[in-house]
């Protein structure tokens, strides 16, 4: 039975996360580096966004559902009470973007909107998984998902001389669509209470130790690209960029992995269930190494297959698909800290091993070159992994 919600929650979760790259072939062949720039910021956008309207509330939905029923509702409408307020404001200044032509102002307000709307698509999306309603969370996905392509796709095909702003107005149309199918769902399972402002300084006491934490993936990636710019210059960022992008195939299995078990994983720890914890644990960790090592050892032998042969010698930076992997072990430890509302222990242990990572590859960049920092790059995850383990989650194990 889990195998098979796991399942079902990576194939929602898989396909809702690809399907914006999907069509990046025919945008790149149809606009401007410069105009598909514009395409790939608001995506961006809208995925910061969403950590700061409320993804520090979305993430006291777990332990508060362990708590009480009238807990657990009043936090999904403090959810959503906030990205109300965001897409109030994003309107206010697509309105203003309007009436003085500002077309920097207006994609900023549809990255707004459209991150808001997305949170309350989370929220919705977030209550099905905890619930561990695999069949609706994957319907909704993947139906998202389709909504989606095809309506570009249409535009693309039914239109003149489209433009790269009219894809991102489909993005924003298709939001709106999704974002009230959601409403409606969550009003329906009433889910809509009153706002209370006890609840929301305990969600906001909760979640907002969690951001460093949900940013982190984002604040690595730059750091590192800022290393390897001082100590070796710009033409390598391009080969690093490349290689992060295979290695985003590890990222994505995990984090739609844990989103499969967490339900499952968080119950066993509330519950005491040693074995039903262990079992879980061993099955994402060793999931995970095998899908690392494949991605690394495929990139090892195959690299200039999948990239090109002008990036040079890819072999040493097939190893970091090591550290991505160790990475991702370290997030599901992360499940511990935030059962027993430990968040701002899990903050601290972020900010340290954050500012150990950035120390350690600048050390090994200066005095051991790209393979130095390679080597530093796995040793950092490791250690922060350790860290997590030790810390917390070998209490529950």
């Amino acid at each position: 039975m889990m195998v098979r919600r796991t399942a079902l929650y990576m194939v929602g979760d898989v396909i809702s996360k690809i399907s914006p790259f999907i069509i990046i072939p025919l945008l790149t062949r149809l606009f401007s580096p410069e105009e598909y720039a514009v395409y790939a910021n608001y995506l961006l956008g809208i995925n910061i966004l969403c950590i700061f309207i409320n993804g520090w509330s979305i993430a006291y939905l777990y332990p508060s559902f362990y708590k009480s029923k009238t807990r657990f509702k009043l936090v999904s409408s403090i959810s959503i009470y906030v990205s109300f307020i965001a897409i109030a404001l994003s309107l206010f200044l697509l309105v203003f973007s309007w009436s003085i032509s500002s077309p920097v102002i207006e994609l900023w307000s549809l990255v707004f909107f459209s991150g808001a709307a997305v949170s309350i698509n989370t929220v919705y999306t977030t209550i099905l998984q905890i619930k561990g309603d695999a069949v609706k969370f994957s319907y909704f996905n993947v139906g998202k998902s389709i909504f989606q392509l095809l309506l570009v796709y249409m535009y693309i095909s039914l239109t003149a001389e489209p433009t790269v702003i009219g894809v991102v107005y489909v993005y924003f149309v298709t939001s709106i669509f999704f974002m009230l199918f959601a409403l409606f769902k969550l009003y329906r399972d009433k889910l809509l209470s009153f706002f209370v402002r006890r609840i929301f300084k305990d969600a906001f006491g909760y979640g907002v130790p969690l951001i460093p934490n949900m940013a982190l993936g984002y604040v690595k990636t730059t750091m590192d690209r800022v290393v390897l710019l001082y100590a070796f210059g710009a033409s390598i960022i391009g080969v690093y960029s490349a290689s992060f992008q295979l290695f985003s195939v590890i990222i994505l299995f995990s984090s739609s992995l844990i989103k499969g078990v967490t339900p499952e994983l968080l119950s066993g720890i509330k519950n005491c269930n040693v074995q039903k914890v262990r079992k879980i644990t061993l099955f994402y960790i060793v999931s995970v190494i095998c899908v690392g090592v494949g991605v690394g050892g495929g990139m090892y032998f195959w690299g200039d297959l999948f990239l090109g042969k002008s990036f040079g010698n890819l072999k040493p930076y097939s190893f970091l698909s090591l550290s991505i992997a160790l990475g991702a072990i370290g997030s599901i430890f992360t499940s511990y800290y935030q059962i027993y509302e430990k968040t701002k222990l899990l903050m601290s242990i972020t900010i340290a091993t954050t500012l150990l990572h950035i120390l350690s590859l600048f050390f090994g960049a200066k005095l051991f070159e790209v393979n130095g920092f390679i080597f530093f790059h796995i040793m950092s995850s490791l250690i922060s992994a350790f860290i997590l383990y030790v810390k917390g989650f070998r209490y529950v194990v």
